[in-house]
């Protein structure tokens, strides 16, 4: 079984050496790079990668690059996936087993952006600070092995699906085309299909949000709520 594991990039070349390192040693996969007009420091380093690269001479947005790279998509499971996100050892075969049961699955992930709301089933207490990301989920692994939860709609900094999935959803809607509310929309979509969507409860990924919308300036509150709008006008 392998994964085609799709990622756009623009710039951030720390992060993405921590995600494109995370990658060794996960179940078998083959990396879908859409390189959104980075600077050539960062072409050089995607260029020297053993990857499928997709490159824009400017950066045509989240949305449009993931439909480009999802385009491209071969094999039987799809990862998307960000730059900024640390995949802990054997977190994708752990994901992937659930989809015996269900059509997407997500992983638990850490609160970010100041997030106070503690009743989000789809964020855990995790400091970057006093604790070890492959500790951390070698332990949430031990303690809630084969756990999962049916739930309406998961992030898509790291979502793991069929590849059937893809075909009958469709690619993401460019509407939002900053990325945030894709994940909504696309999940409400395969909800429609009768499609189901869970929580693997033993699965963590670590996600540093918001990266590239802040190094170049741009305040994800505005886009968040600018995006939130959209959505509820398309719901309506």
């Amino acid at each position: 079984m392998h994964i085609d594991v799709v990622v756009p990039v623009f710039n951030q070349m720390e992060k993405t050496i921590l995600f494109i390192n995370s990658l060794t040693g996960q179940i078998a996969n083959r990396l879908i790079i859409i390189d959104n007009g980075s600077d050539e420091t960062m072409r050089r380093y995607l260029r020297n990668l053993d990857a499928t690269l997709i490159t824009n001479e400017r950066n045509l947005g989240y949305t449009t690059g993931m439909n480009q790279g999802l385009s491209r998509v071969e094999n039987e499971f799809v990862l998307f996936a960000n730059n900024d996100v640390i995949l802990p050892a054997n977190v994708l075969q752990r994901m992937l087993a659930h989809l015996n049961t269900y059509d997407i699955v997500a992983p638990l992930t850490n609160r970010a952006f100041a997030s106070t709301d503690c009743t989000n089933p789809l964020l855990v207490d995790f400091d970057s600070l006093t604790s070890d990301i492959e500790q951390f989920s070698a332990e949430l692994y031990e303690k809630n092995k084969h756990r999962s939860q049916p739930i309406a709609s998961a992030y898509g900094h790291c979502l793991l699906m069929k590849r059937d999935v893809l075909d009958r959803v469709g690619l993401l809607d460019e509407s939002f085309d900053s990325g945030y509310y894709t994940d909504d929309d696309f999940c409400r979509r395969a909800i429609q299909l009768q499609m189901k969507i869970g929580l693997a409860l033993d699965c963590f990924v670590f996600h540093f949000c918001h990266t590239t919308l802040r190094a170049m300036g741009i305040d994800p509150h505005a886009e968040i709520e600018k995006a939130r709008r959209v959505f509820e006008d398309k719901c309506q």
